[in-house]
């Protein structure tokens, strides 16, 4: 094997952070199962598809159905009871922030594959060779 290079040490205690990051999220589910139908809309008109927006939208959706649940709790109101589109606010607020959760993780792995990508471009040419032979040792 070749005699790894200071860099080339770093790269890959970095790919392995990496990788520890990458099992810590797989660890958690990336899979979106809403309660509701997705589709919520208010009485200005807007509309909002859950499955369809990114995170900035789902954020902005989160913040109205929280102002939403505030203005309930100060009334006195019980959110099983506020009804919209169909589904209780409760129900709303879980499916956005689910929603929301999975966007966010699924957007650091890319980010972190990204980054892999990134640091094995920066290997030696003499440690990329070394790897490409391991691999192929592997295979036969």
């Amino acid at each position: 094997m070749t005699q790894l290079n200071q860099n080339d040490s770093r790269i890959f205690q970095l790919k392995e952070k990496i990788e520890k990051k990458r099992e810590n999220i797989e660890n958690k589910v990336l899979i979106f199962k809403p309660e509701t139908n997705c589709m919520v809309s208010f009485d200005d008109g807007s509309k909002y598809n859950i499955h369809a927006s990114n995170i900035e939208k789902l954020t902005v959706l989160l913040i109205k159905l929280n102002m939403m649940r505030l203005s309930s709790i100060d009334l006195g109101l019980d959110l099983e009871d506020v009804v919209l589109s169909d589904y209780p606010l409760s129900l709303w607020i879980k499916d956005v922030t689910n929603k929301l959760d999975v966007a966010k993780r699924k957007e650091e792995v890319k980010s972190l594959e990204k980054m892999e990508k990134k640091l094995e471009s920066l290997l030696s040419e003499d440690v990329k060779l070394d790897l490409e032979i391991s691999e192929i040792e592997k295979m036969l």
